[in-house]
């Protein structure tokens, strides 16, 4: 995709957010914008799964609930990022840089930086964290409500997920949260204080 094609997508797709009448969501599923500058772009909402970013300057643009599904994001700088409820699943995130990102409710079971969002397997659980949220599978919530998990309430809380959720966390949830304790998520500064958004 050359600059020109690009500039013509984000006008279309900022024509889109103003109103769905006009102009059309970013449609970039697949495409190769390795390397494109797209700073301060508003690609809220658009879909990028797929996608080659790699090394691509997204610092400070708005990707706000973007399908970033299995999209390559190695090495790109997504500084000041907004990623709030942004679809991660298995994008590349290796050597991305996410300081001052906001990952607010953003899908976390993908292949992390493993500076602000760490990621693992554990047997079939997908898991993925940052420095104050924790995701087992499609549950997500914040670590210190899974560090609440054995108390009554808890255990109630983690038995109503599904079948398994309860021995499961029974094996494994003290483990994790002993490494998640040795090796935690660094803050982008968007973390929950008190129950509250900054």
């Amino acid at each position: 995709m050359t600059q020109k094609e690009l500039d013509e997508v984000l006008r279309l797709h900022l024509l889109w957010l103003d109103c769905a009448n006009d102009g059309a969501m970013a449609d970039l599923r697949g495409a190769n914008l390795r390397w494109a500058h797209l700073s301060g772009a508003n690609l809220s909402g658009a879909d990028l799964s797929g996608a080659n970013l790699r090394e691509a300057n997204l610092s400070g643009a708005n990707l706000r609930e973007a399908n970033l599904r299995e999209a390559n994001l190695r090495e790109a700088n997504l500084s000041g990022a907004d990623l709030r409820e942004a679809n991660l699943r298995e994008a590349n995130l290796r050597e991305a840089n996410l300081s001052g990102a906001n990952l607010r409710e953003a899908n976390l079971r993908c292949f992390g930086d493993m500076t602000y969002i760490k990621t693992m397997q554990i047997e079939k659980w997908e898991i993925g964290y940052s420095s104050d949220e924790l995701q087992i599978g499609c549950n997500r919530h914040s670590i210190a409500r899974w560090r609440e998990w054995d108390t009554e309430t808890g255990l109630e809380w983690i038995a109503n997920m599904d079948s398994l959720a309860l021995e499961s966390a029974v094996r494994f949830l003290p483990l994790l949260l002993k490494i998640i304790t040795a090796s935690p998520a660094q803050p982008t500064g968007y973390e929950v204080k008190n129950g509250q958004e900054d």
